[in-house]
């Protein structure tokens, strides 16, 4: 298809190109403008895959003067796993998480947009009615839920996910656009829209040249509190904090969450790989300068 720019801003004309590119049915496309000012277009949809291997990159420490250095200048390090933890051991570093907040717009967006949407528009070369509907992509990872198309309860879905639909009328499409025009519209709307539905935001103690955005990022979430561990390690539902999940022992020394307690466990429902879908610099006199994300995510490991 060849694309024109007759009346429109650069700016306008290339989120009109993004928003109905198409590949597959099993593509979704976004863009933005990196640190380097290069405009880079992104396939969404194999970012959100929770299988493979962690990456590694260099790792920073807060106090590291030249963390945005020469390679091999003193606080930085090579070959470390690309992960970021609220594990006390990961304290002094740009890979400790100090706040985490979970995102959950789920209601709103469902309301809104519908768990599907039916593309509706008239094939001026076929001469016919076309109205098919686009079914948000999930990965069906064994072991997890997709938790953005709502609960399953003995593996039947509960609430409207099969009813909740909503209708898009786009017009006609002629020969001027290549075939799927109209229906990549709707293919990359309402999934884009889709990964809005859960996540997290997390702050960081300083910040971390490794993180750009669209880059997937993994995420391991200790909790500290008796409380919670209770509830995470109990067999059968049951609060027993004493359960048979291994603890990670607190380093001698140190403060948590929690000043009653020395060990913590995995949150394993938070614990996975991330989206970076936004990046934040925090700057609070005198300083440091420090980072927040903002992260996406699809499929998530059921807890008790």
């Amino acid at each position: 298809m060849t694309w024109t720019n007759p009346n429109d801003t650069a700016e306008t004309w290339i989120q009109d190109i993004v928003s109905n590119s198409y590949l597959n049915d099993e593509t979704f496309f976004t863009s933005y403008i990196d640190p380097y000012y290069y405009l880079t277009m992104v396939d969404v949809n194999r970012l959100f895959g929770q299988d493979g291997a962690i990456e590694a990159s260099l790792s920073f420490s807060v106090n590291a003067g030249d963390t945005m250095g020469a390679v091999g200048a003193d606080g930085q390090e090579g070959g470390i796993p690309n992960h970021l933890s609220n594990s006390l051991s990961m304290q002094g570093t740009a890979r400790y998480i100090s706040k985490h907040q979970m995102i959950n717009r789920s209601g709103e967006i469902s309301k809104a947009n519908g768990y599907k949407r039916y593309t509706q528009y008239w094939d001026l070369i076929n001469k016919e009615w076309i109205s098919e509907f686009v079914d948000p992509l999930t990965n069906n990872t064994p072991g997890m839920i997709p938790a953005t198309k709502g609960r399953l309860i003995d593996g039947e879905v509960e609430g409207p996910r099969n009813d909740q639909v909503k209708y898009k009328y786009l017009g006609t499409q002629g020969d001027n656009v290549h075939s799927e025009y109209q229906y990549s519209t709707v293919l990359n709307y309402q999934n884009l829209t889709e990964i809005n539905k859960m996540g997290m935001t997390i702050d960081l103690d300083t910040v971390n040249p490794a993180l750009i955005r669209h880059s997937r990022i993994y995420c391991q979430i200790m909790e500290f509190g008796a409380p919670v561990k209770g509830v995470l390690v109990a067999p059968d539902g049951i609060n027993n904090p004493e359960g048979n999940k291994e603890p990670q022992t607190r380093p001698e020394g140190t403060e948590g969450n929690n000043n009653e307690t020395d060990t913590a466990v995995i949150n394993e429902y938070l614990t996975g790989f991330y989206v970076i879908s936004g990046v934040e610099w925090l700057y609070t006199e005198p300083g440091p300068m420090r980072m927040k994300l903002t992260l996406q995510r699809r499929e998530f490991t059921p807890t008790t």
